[in-house]
This record gives C-alpha cells, structure tokens and sequence, in this order.
C-alpha cells in the first residue's frame, strides 16, 4: 500500500514499471485460477495482493503516461487468465513465471534508467519477503516451478534495492 500511497502523494509513477505492475495484476489474477485447481488455500489467499497492485496500478495510469508498446504489452499479458483456464495450467504458470522474471528485470532497467523516482523500499522488502516465503512453501509443498522462480528473482530484487539507494534522486 505504501507504494501506491507514494505515486498518488508524490503525484509521479517515476521508476515504478507500468509493466510489472499490469502484469502482477493479471499474474495475481492467473494464479488464483491455479490455486483453485491445486488446490490451496495459502497460494488464493496470496492472490489477495491484487488489491494493492490495483491501487498501484491506478496511481500510474493517472500520473505516468504508457506507451503503446507498455498497453500491448498488458493486452497480451491478459491472454494468461483464460489461457489458465482452457491450457495445461503447469505450462501456463511456467509461463507467466518467465514473463514475471522478464518484467523483473524491466523494473530493474526503470530504476537504472530514471533514478529511484518513487520506488518505495517498503515494496522492494515485501516482495522479497513473499519470494522468500513462497521459496520455502513451494519447497515444502513440491512446487518445482514455483520454488525456481521465487528462488532468481531474489537477486534481482536485491539489484533494485542496491540500485535505489546507490543512485542519486
């Protein structure tokens, strides 16, 4: 919530990525498809964090302007929520994990880019917090695709936090 708290005080989505941000959306959206067809409780209920990503979201479509290739970007990233529904949903969330790990990155380029903008540490920790959870429960549970994935975005995430507060606003 802090994040999006920022961008709407601070009137300004400098250096936060409008793609990461639509597709954590719709990868939060995705995921719950999949947590129901696991099933479990703990990954749903982490899908609650869509609600924050939306305020987010909200904050940079009013403050940040998106270019046409950011909204092709987002329209093709929804393809994932019936895709996980009508495909193999192991092969989808292999995907949609790739794409998160490609717009991780493209995070990592804003704040290389632009400075630290309004990137708030407080959003950097959480999402290095629920890596590292969903890392030791996707372990626990058998999750091969998820452990992976939440396990190599630690150091990007970690590149970001070192980015936004070595780079000089």
């Amino acid at each position: 919530m802090e994040q999006g708290r920022a961008i709407w005080r601070e009137r300004s989505g400098q250096s936060v990525s409008v793609v990461m941000t639509g597709f954590y959306f719709i990868y939060f959206c995705a995921f719950f498809i999949y947590a129901s067809y696991v099933p479990s409780i703990a990954m749903m209920f982490n899908c609650l964090l869509c609600m924050p990503v939306l305020f987010i979201f909200a904050g940079l479509w009013r403050y940040k302007i998106f270019t046409k290739m950011e909204w092709k970007t987002l329209g093709i990233s929804m393809t994932v929520i019936p895709a996980m529904i009508w495909l193999p949903k192991d092969a989808v969330l292999t995907v949609l994990f790739v794409a998160a790990y490609i717009f991780l990155i493209q995070q990592g380029y804003e704040v290389w880019k632009n400075g630290p903008g309004v990137l708030e540490l407080s959003f950097i920790l959480t999402m290095l917090l629920s890596g590292a959870c969903w890392a030791a429960f996707s372990y626990w549970a058998d999750q091969w695709p998820v452990f992976w994935f939440t396990l190599s975005a630690a150091p990007i995430w970690f590149l970001i936090l070192y980015q936004r507060y070595t780079t000089p606003p």
